[in-house]
């Protein structure tokens, strides 16, 4: 019997058409290990500005995503259509994911986001259900209210905090036939100022092609973070963020 019930689960995980593959993760390894309070902290100033919980919402790509903890995130299905998701039960390791994908019970190959029925289905197997989709009223990001950033200097002397990101602009991928061909991930530290700016930026791993680099360093300047405030008036902070090129991408 428990052969056959493996087989049954396997065949219906199959089954389900996996809506959206590849995002963009502003979170960084030192998002994921944030500390509670912290990440409750995230998701209160989030929730201040979430709307009433909604069954569905329709979306062409995700743009972005951005974790709160491992039970909930905000997922960027626009430039400027950001949504608050709780999900059913914790989803570990949420933080660590670049690759985010939206699998659906009974509705495949649908671009819908449906609460209860849509799933984030992980890398390592997690079948994480949704269970509510809330929308965030971009028009009163900027009333997400500072944090204060008090972590100790890394030994290189900078300060370096997982903020939330609230305005993405997506790397173009390049528009020739040879960089159509090229993937990988690249790393981008970005100093970030006091009102969530991006000041300069440098790459900390490259993805191995120069054109990729470029065009993720282009992309996280324009990038807008969370405002924040250290203990130290006029020290800047440091984030870095994944910005994943995939083979089809361009496509």
């Amino acid at each position: 019997m428990i052969g056959a019930s493996t087989d049954i689960l396997g065949v219906w995980r199959l089954a389900r058409t996996v809506l959206s593959v590849l995002c963009l993760c502003a979170g960084s390894s030192a998002a994921a290990a944030r500390a509670e309070p912290q990440t409750d902290a995230a998701y209160a100033r989030f929730a201040a500005i979430a709307g009433e919980p909604q069954d569905s919402v329709r979306f062409y790509r995700i743009y972005h995503w951005q974790p709160l903890g491992e039970r909930s995130l905000v997922l960027w299905l626009g430039r400027e259509e950001p949504y608050l998701i709780d999900m059913r039960e914790r989803c570990r390791d949420l933080g660590q994911e670049l690759f985010l994908r939206i699998a659906d019970y009974q509705r495949p190959g649908r671009n819908v986001l449906r609460a209860r029925w849509s799933s984030i289905f992980t890398r390592d197997g997690q079948d994480c259900r949704i269970g509510s989709i809330r929308a965030l009223d971009f028009s009163r990001i900027d009333e997400v209210d500072p944090r204060l950033i008090g972590a100790p200097a890394a030994a290189d002397q900078r300060l370096w905090a997982a903020l939330v990101s609230v305005h993405m602009e997506p790397p173009e991928y390049p528009k020739n036939a040879a960089g159509r061909n090229k993937h990988g991930v690249v790393l981008v530290a970005a100093e970030v100022t006091p009102d969530g700016h991006v000041r300069k930026t440098e790459i900390t791993d490259s993805s191995g092609h120069v054109d990729l680099d470029h065009e993720a360093l282009r992309a996280v300047d324009h990038w807008r973070f969370e405002p924040y405030r250290t203990e130290e008036p006029g020290r800047l902070v440091w984030v870095q963020v994944p910005v994943v090129f995939a083979p089809d991408s361009g496509r």
